[in-house]
């Protein structure tokens, strides 16, 4: 009971039927299995992203419709496999064109943007992290041919450039990080079709880094560029806390988020090569926004650092998630680091 009167009970329920249709995706032997596992977990979504206002309840309704229509696509190709055709190049490209719509890679990245935009900052995790997991198990067990395969390296390159260059500039903090999810998807496309095992350790890595990172935005009031005028001296803390994911996620080594970028040039420099180079001139432009962080903190670094922690109590949210913030780049990434130097 205490926690419907926190989160209402209908976003509960939702969100147990969209972790359920993650394993009932998971767990499917056959096409319409995985089809209806991947749908499941959708309807379970929309009623988790359900907002309060007018521009959420449209963004909501544009994912909504593009969501459906990829479904269309897949249906359709999972039935004529099943009633037609055994294989097909056809069948094949309908499928990649259904997958490549659900997950917005390019040329269908265009909603990615507009959605997570109006939406807050659960739900935009909840399209950029936890909506991908079932497309991108469906695509590593369809074991599409090798051109296919060089289509969807294509389409992973020109997805990260997009990411990167449509970055620069941004204000709207969730708009840039639909971009920076857009960079990283390139990365786990890529990362799935060499191996599941390294899929899921890239995954779990970024789950950890996007949920701590959209829940400091939140607790922090940051919207966008313009929010970032407003802290005083004794918010440092904060900028820190955030800056730390930003350098993360561009893969600022020994920060966690650069061996995820590690484990996956070791593992898809053999099969990828010109995937590797392009994903990681993505990063490297995309740094150039992901450092704005650290340049605003340094122009107050000097003037009045004070981590005022007794203000409040020691229970205080923000200050558990600064250690979680140090904790999950610094500690777990020189971990990695220092497990790497010894072996």
């Amino acid at each position: 009971m205490l926690i419907g009167w926190f989160i209402p009970m209908a976003v509960i329920i939702s969100g147990y039927i969209m972790v359920g249709g993650i394993f009932v995706c998971i767990y499917s032997v056959g096409l319409l299995g995985m089809w209806v596992g991947m749908e499941l977990s959708f309807f379970g979504a929309i009623g988790v992203l359900g907002g309060s206002s007018v521009e959420e309840v449209e963004g909501v309704q544009k994912y909504f419709i593009i969501q459906v229509l990829s479904s269309i696509f897949l249906l359709l190709s999972f039935l004529l496999i099943i009633n037609f055709y055994s294989s097909g190049w056809l069948v094949e490209l309908i499928i990649m064109i259904g997958l490549m719509v659900k997950l917005g890679l390019f040329p269908f990245y265009f909603w990615i943007p507009s959605v997570m935009g109006v939406l807050s900052w659960f739900s935009c995790f909840v399209v950029s992290v936890v909506q991908k997991f079932n497309p991108i198990w469906i695509m590593v067990n369809l074991m599409l041919d090798s051109y296919f395969q060089q289509v969807i390296e294509f389409s992973a390159c020109l997805t990260g450039l997009v990411g990167c260059i449509g970055g620069i500039g941004v204000l709207q903090f969730r708009v840039l990080l639909a971009f920076s999810s857009m960079v990283h998807l390139g990365y786990m496309v890529l990362i799935c079709l060499v191996g599941w095992e390294l899929f899921l350790f890239y995954m779990a890595l970024y789950f950890c880094l996007s949920l701590s990172l959209m829940m400091s935005l939140w607790i922090c009031g940051i919207y966008s560029f313009l929010d970032l005028m407003k802290f005083n001296g004794g918010e440092n803390m904060d900028l820190f806390m955030i800056s730390l994911y930003m350098f993360s996620f561009a893969g600022i080594p020994p920060l966690s988020g650069c061996f995820m970028k590690a484990i996956f040039l070791m593992s898809c420099w053999n099969i990828f090569p010109i995937g590797c180079v392009v994903l990681f001139l993505s990063s490297g432009v995309s740094l150039f926004y992901y450092s704005s962080f650290f340049t605003y903190l340094n122009l107050y670094w000097g003037s009045v650092l004070k981590w005022e922690f007794m203000k409040s109590s020691l229970i205080d949210l923000k200050v558990f998630l600064f250690f979680v913030s140090v904790i999950l780049n610094v500690v777990v990434g020189f971990g990695m680091f220092l497990s790497v130097v010894i072996i």
